[in-house]
């Protein structure tokens, strides 16, 4: 199993600080928040990490050297998530762990998703669902919906995803038809196009600490209480 950070996106809720610097770069803790992200997947085992970069993409390609591979997705201005996973997606039959590139959080969480049954599985939180949050319903502990504007959610997607190897070929054959339809296919609404084609998708609840950085004052938030 590979893991995937998906490190193209501008993220423009974080300007002025990302005008010149991608969000994965951005430091907590006097360490670039890649570095926090491969040193915590490295130890949970992961050694093989995929980066797949776009805005700032020779600075991550730069900090990277020698340490992980990088992949440049040169339409990262008009897709997303999904159309980074197809960009790479002769990468993933081994099986892959998602990351997004705005999330802190620690080794043991990424060492138990891997142990997890389930040949989709999102990372949940169910303490305090963030307004800008991707959120998850559940149903018979499957997963029924995902997005900003369901109701009653379950729960807050962390920005972390497993994928079996005996999912990979309908992940890909969803990733072309994403392809040829809509490159600006979010994740939350590829894995409402696998639920839709009958594939079950499993939460894993997470009580570990985490921290998503969409805006300049999460950043603060990272930088006082993430190593305390």
């Amino acid at each position: 199993m590979r893991a995937v950070i998906t490190a193209a996106a501008r993220s423009p809720r974080l300007l002025p600080i990302t005008k010149n610097t991608p969000v994965s770069l951005l430091e907590v803790g006097g360490k670039a928040i890649l570095d926090h992200q491969l040193q915590a997947l490295q130890k949970a085992g992961l050694k093989d990490i995929l980066v797949i970069t776009g805005f700032g993409a020779e600075q991550i390609e730069k900090f990277c050297a020698g340490r992980v591979s990088c992949i440049f997705n040169p339409f990262y201005e008009t897709c997303n998530v999904a159309m980074n996973l197809w960009l790479v997606r002769h990468e993933l039959k081994s099986g892959f762990i998602l990351q997004y590139n705005d999330t802190l959080f620690q080794s043991e969480l990424i060492s138990e998703v891997i142990a997890e049954e389930g040949d989709i599985l999102l990372v949940v939180d169910r303490k305090g669902i963030d307004k800008e949050a991707e959120r998850v319903v559940i149903q018979q502990d499957l997963v029924i919906a995902i997005g900003k504007d369901v109701d009653e959610p379950y729960g807050e997607f962390i920005g972390i995803a497993k994928f079996s190897s005996e999912i990979i070929p309908a992940v890909i054959e969803e990733l072309e038809q994403v392809a040829r339809t809509n490159l600006d296919t979010s994740f939350p609404r590829l894995i409402r196009r696998l639920i839709g084609k009958g594939h079950p998708v499993s939460v894993y609840t997470t009580d570990h600490p985490w921290i998503d950085i969409d805006f300049p004052s999460d950043l603060e938030e990272a930088n006082r209480r993430w190593h305390r």
